[in-house]
This record gives C-alpha cells, structure tokens and sequence, in this order.
C-alpha cells in the first residue's frame, strides 16, 4: 500500500465548492441577522419606496453575490495550486531517503546503539534518553 497525498481533480472541486457554499451562507445569516428577512415585493412585483428593499439588495450583493463571485474567478487557480501542492508532497515522499544515523527525537542529535545480551538499545548522545528494541 503507497500513500499518496494527490487525490482526483474531482476531490478538489469538491472540497473548494463545499467552503464556497458555506462561506456564501454564513454572509447570508449576517445579511438576514442583520437587516431581517428580505422585504416582499407588492403585487405588481416592485419594491415599496420604504421597504428597505433596496438596502437588503444593495446588502446582499455586497457581502454573498459578490464574494462567490471572486470565489468562482479564483476557483481554478486555487484548484491548480492544490494540486501542484500536494503533487510536490508526492515527489518529496518519493525521493525520502531514510537516515542512515537514527537521531534523538528530542533534540535531534545522533543516536548511538548500546546493547545487552536481551536488549539493543539507541541512546542519545546529549540527553541520554532511549528506547529499547527486543
């Protein structure tokens, strides 16, 4: 089994219409908390002079139409930029060499190897902590 950390375009897609949604709602909450529910149009389909109406319009476009707006300009340059992300951890996986010396996970020093007849066990160098190995 290999891990990789590049998935389908798909998953990205995904993933940046999913926040986009979510982004979009929460502005709405804020537009609705705000200035309350969007004022009804009279019956020939035209907003009252002092409805408000134009305000929670004006409002609305402000903070949620125009921020997915920006999020759908920006959607494939943040998709590619992802993916040359994760395709870029993918290559550093791939040429990960494992260290020849094992080093101390506390200090980062090199580890020397001291062994009994039942147990070897790595010591650091400067702080003297260890693990055994059976």
């Amino acid at each position: 089994m290999s891990f990789t950390y590049l998935d389908d375009r798909s998953v990205y897609e995904e993933r940046y219409d999913k926040t986009t949604v979510a982004i979009c709602r929460d502005r709405e909450e804020m537009v609705h908390k705000f200035l309350g529910a969007r004022p009804a149009l009279n019956s020939r389909g035209e907003a009252e002079a002092d409805s408000g109406y134009y305000q929670y319009s004006l409002m609305y476009f402000h903070l949620v139409e125009e921020m997915a707006g920006e999020r759908w300009q920006e959607r494939e340059d943040t998709i590619t930029k992802w993916m040359g992300e994760d395709e870029a951890k993918d290559r550093r996986l791939a040429d990960a060499k494992p260290a020849t010396i094992p080093y101390c996970r506390s200090c980062g020093e090199d580890s020397r190897d001291t062994a009994s007849e039942h147990e070897v066990r790595r010591v650091c160098r400067t702080t003297g902590n260890g693990r055994s190995e059976r």
